[in-house]
């Protein structure tokens, strides 16, 4: 095995297509990596990590990309080619376009690379893009070359390493290539420097093969593969609860866009919030609790709304018995403020948010790191859950209720095959607690097998099943 010079790239063309939502498919892997120096500018000097700084916040950093990969799959094998000037790189995404095949290219940590990106993508129009945050993205696709990057740590949640070894026989290279050296496009890399780099694009290959092509965890082509790791727990849940059901709960919980719409804005997270008496402050001894795994315990444990909405009017709906029934308030709160410390109210959770954070004239709002502690002259718009509408009613002071709609539906527990599956993932995960191994292996599938878990409830929240 060697990696070979991109002027010879070869880019097979008799590959398998197929139709996906009125598009083809190319069914070949693409893969690409970079190796980059990591700069610091230590007394006007850009120089590599130094072990006696402790503390790099405040010191300017850059990256210098000094060689990149890209893999290609053909006759059955992985060809590695490389460059060592980064614009060259463009030429590649040109040659391989193909206007009749949408092709996937699998980055291990696309945030990353997509840093380095920039400047070669950045005369194309950028689509489909998915990200978690800003600067973090799952996929984007380039509209003129046809071509979807995506990434393939949050498929496993795993780094390049762990991963090869959880899906592939292929070990990754490691302790080849010095991060502390100073490189750049002209300097010498070893026949072992080069070897390292070669064998991350062969590794994930390897790691995007298993999930197209295994028997049991294969998705059988690429762009069945899903973007990250909740995909997988969504198949498995298929798996056990059949597709008739899912439709039936599916038309049953959302049978309009107009409740699709409260749905989603009524959903919140989990309330965390620091105190503003202590804001700022360092707190020594100070009592913290945490409940083990309550995610997984409360989709257990508790009845959630599992019929059709039904419109009722704002006296029966307070009326309702909250074990039996969920609402759903769309109501307007004029003159509100809260009675104690902690406070509830998530400004980004109203409908006329932007409203509120341009405080127009005659409005007194008082705010606490996003949240309302105080609003008068200016009515606070939000859709509310019975759970969430309750606690406002008790934080806080309220002048007026002003209800615009209320829906209602009964609640039952989630399904059996739901709840044994998360049964299922908690037993698994109890028995990797705690568990250690030398080469960090069973703490990485701990962690995986939490976010699992975690991701089940993922699946609950989010708009599509």
């Amino acid at each position: 095995m060697a990696m070979i010079d991109y002027h010879n790239l070869y880019d097979p063309k008799p590959v398998p297509i197929y139709r996906c939502q009125g598009k083809c498919y190319s069914d070949t892997i693409y893969t690409f990596d970079i190796e980059v120096s990591s700069l610091f500018k230590i007394d006007g000097t850009w120089q590599c990590f130094d072990k006696g700084i402790s503390d790099y916040k405040d010191i300017p950093k850059c990256a210098v990309p000094y060689i990149w990969m890209f893999g290609i799959e053909a006759d059955g094998k992985c060809n590695v080619y490389y460059g060592r000037e980064f614009k060259d790189l463009k030429k590649v995404l040109r040659k391989i376009s193909d206007k009749n095949r949408h092709k996937i290219i699998w980055v291990h940590n696309l945030s990353y690379e997509t840093q380095f990106l920039l400047d070669l993508i950045s005369g194309y129009t950028i689509e489909k893009l998915c990200a978690r945050q800003t600067r973090k993205p799952i996929r984007y696709c380039i509209k003129e070359l046809n071509i979807e990057f995506r990434c393939s740590f949050l498929l496993t949640n795993l780094s390049l390493e762990k991963a090869a070894k959880r899906y592939t026989s292929i070990e990754k290279a490691s302790g080849e290539l010095d991060y502390n050296v100073l490189r750049h496009s002209r300097s010498y890399l070893s026949p072992e420097e080069l070897h390292y780099c070669e064998m991350d694009i062969r590794t994930l290959q390897a790691i995007i093969e298993h999930f197209r092509d295994d028997p049991v965890d294969g998705y059988g082509s690429l762009d069945k593969i899903p973007l990250t790791a909740t995909g997988e727990v969504r198949r498995e849940l298929r798996d056990r609860v059949d597709m008739p059901y899912i439709w039936a709960v599916q038309k049953q919980t959302a049978g309009s866009v107009h409740i699709q719409q409260l749905l989603m804005r009524a959903f919140m997270g989990g309330i965390t919030h620091a105190s503003y008496l202590h804001a700022g402050r360092i707190l020594h001894d100070y009592l913290s609790i945490d409940i083990t795994s309550d995610y997984p315990s409360a989709l257990c444990a508790f009845r959630y709304p599992a019929g059709g909405w039904c419109e009722i009017t704002p006296e029966k709906a307070n009326r309702m018995n909250r074990e039996s029934w969920a609402v759903l308030y769309h109501v307007r709160l004029h003159n509100v403020e809260c009675k104690y410390i902690n406070t509830y109210i998530l400004a980004s959770k109203c409908v006329n948010y932007y409203e509120i954070l341009h405080q127009p004239e005659g409005a007194k709002i008082t705010m606490d790191n996003g949240r309302i502690l105080s609003c008068y002259n200016l009515p606070i718009e939000m859709v509310l859950t019975e759970v969430d509408f309750d606690i406002i009613r008790e934080m806080y002071d309220i002048g007026e209720i002003e209800y615009v709609e209320c829906w209602h539906t009964y609640k039952d527990f989630l399904p059996k095959e739901l709840i044994l599956y998360i049964l299922d993932l908690y037993k698994f995960k109890t028995t990797l607690k705690g568990v250690t191994s030398d080469d960090g292996m069973a703490e990485a599938l701990y962690a995986k097998s939490k976010g699992r878990i975690n991701s089940v409830y993922g699946c609950c929240v989010t708009s599509q099943f």
